[in-house]
């Protein structure tokens, strides 16, 4: 997807890092959780702009694929270095938490009834096909949220992003990205993904399958496979980077044929909304942009808030030294329902990185060091305004100031675009859409 939005070629761009003991995700990048051995992310809800040619697309999907395995690789060293965050060990952190199971009405954007990438190719279907979701690294994913009336469905790329890193004995990057593109939200991209076979110079494994033309490749100069999937009116494309010699006794290829298969049974079954929550001792982490909701969005900046949405999960749990507790990660970005222009503002946007503690007292422990310790080098503010259950800060990351606090079991870094430079500006401009939010966890 877009490099992830991470991965693909023309994706979103993830959200930041999520906090893994240390700066937060939001927007990091994607999930992007965030942290120590920081590095700029791209910002949430970058527009692209349309393009008038396609040679300059092809230049973004090489660029994607490479940016995502790079992601990968910052973020396995973002979780394992970052302010003393770690995966648990062997007694706890191998189990997934996160369950994402299509099922329901799909949402309308426009007249459209809007597919979801994580719905067609769900974690269980990665799984059948020999892959094990990473635990310890942010799954990103763009999608419709809530229903899109007709004057707000903009064109923007694809309508859906889903992008997954997997286990590899041998790198720490293999990622699994599909972008999917209807109309209206999707432009040229949909003749473009439907040709693109057409125009690589290697060999291509093609045939149809219930009605769409499947094709996939490898594509030695990036060293991942690449695949389309489209009939009239849905296009998917997909990167599938795969480093290890054998998947279960099966070869790269074939789990990409797999993979292939299980997105068309997506893609048959028809659009769906897709369940997303966590199971056991999590089972009561709520959704990152329910929290974030297009209230929170409007409270604090005069424009609707769109239904498209960026957000990002945790599969597994991470354990925080600092705080001696144990917690999963969400993320969730919103924008004004701007139409695109390559020549106006970027929209202004929200995004919210949640860190869902087993305790109300671990949760304080995380804030109460986010507001004593400098990061990179910057203290923290304390905030003019108190908000939620303990101490509220502001936290200087990359120049700009984020507010951070708690609200129960839940800790919150929330920030928004066009930050000012004083941080008692950047708190009142926030604060009722913290305040939304804390509403919303209770």
């Amino acid at each position: 997807m877009t490099p992830p939005y991470p991965p693909n070629g023309n994706r979103p761009q993830p959200g930041r890092p999520p906090q893994n003991g240390w700066p937060p995700p939001g927007h990091q990048p994607p999930p992007n959780w965030q942290q120590q051995n920081w590095q700029q992310q791209p910002p949430p809800f970058a527009q692209q702009p349309r393009r008038t040619s396609k040679a300059p697309l092809i230049i973004s999907l090489s660029v994607g694929a490479v940016f995502v395995l790079l992601l990968g690789v910052g973020l396995f060293a973002l979780r394992g270095a970052g302010g003393g965050t770690a995966a648990a060990g062997e007694e706890r952190g191998s189990e997934r938490f996160l369950q994402m199971t299509p099922g329901g009405p799909a949402v309308q954007y426009g007249a459209t009834a809007a597919y979801d990438a994580c719905a067609v190719l769900p974690p269980d279907a990665l799984e059948q096909a020999g892959l094990k979701l990473s635990l310890n690294r942010q799954l990103e994913h763009s999608y419709a949220k809530e229903n899109e009336p007709a004057d707000r469905a903009f064109e923007g790329n694809e309508m859906s992003g889903c992008d997954y890193l997997v286990e590899s004995t041998v790198s720490p990057a293999d990622v699994v990205s599909l972008k999917v593109n209807q109309q209206p939200r999707s432009g040229y991209e949909l003749e473009y993904v439907a040709e693109r076979a057409e125009r690589v110079d290697v060999p291509v494994n093609t045939g149809t399958d219930r009605g769409f033309q499947v094709n996939f490749w490898h594509d030695p100069e990036l060293g991942s496979w690449q695949a389309t999937i489209a009939r009239p009116g849905v296009a998917v494309d997909v990167l599938i980077s795969l480093s290890d010699p054998e998947y279960n006794g099966r070869s790269a290829e074939q789990v990409v044929g797999e993979l292939t298969t299980r997105i068309v049974d997506g893609l048959a079954a028809g659009p769906a909304a897709l369940n997303i929550g966590y199971g056991g001792r999590y089972a009561d982490t709520p959704n990152p942009c329910d929290l974030l909701n297009g209230a929170a969005f409007e409270a604090s900046f005069p424009a609707q808030a769109s239904g498209w949405v960026r957000d990002y999960y945790l599969p597994g749990e991470l354990h925080m030294a600092e705080a001696d507790g144990y917690r999963v990660d969400t993320g969730c970005t919103r924008a004004a329902a701007v139409e695109d222009d390559i020549y106006g503002p970027d929209p202004d946007t929200v995004s919210a990185d949640f860190m869902h503690w087993e305790t109300a007292e671990t949760g304080q422990k995380y804030v109460a060091g986010q507001c004593d310790h400098a990061i990179l080098g910057k203290p923290p503010v304390p905030s003019e305004i108190q908000i939620g259950d303990g101490p509220t800060c502001l936290t200087d990351l990359l120049d700009d100031w984020q507010l951070e606090f708690q609200a129960g079991k839940t800790t919150v870094t929330l920030r928004g675009s066009n930050p000012s430079k004083d941080p008692q500006e950047v708190a009142r401009l926030l604060e009722p859409a913290a305040q939304q939010v804390i509403s919303n966890l209770r």
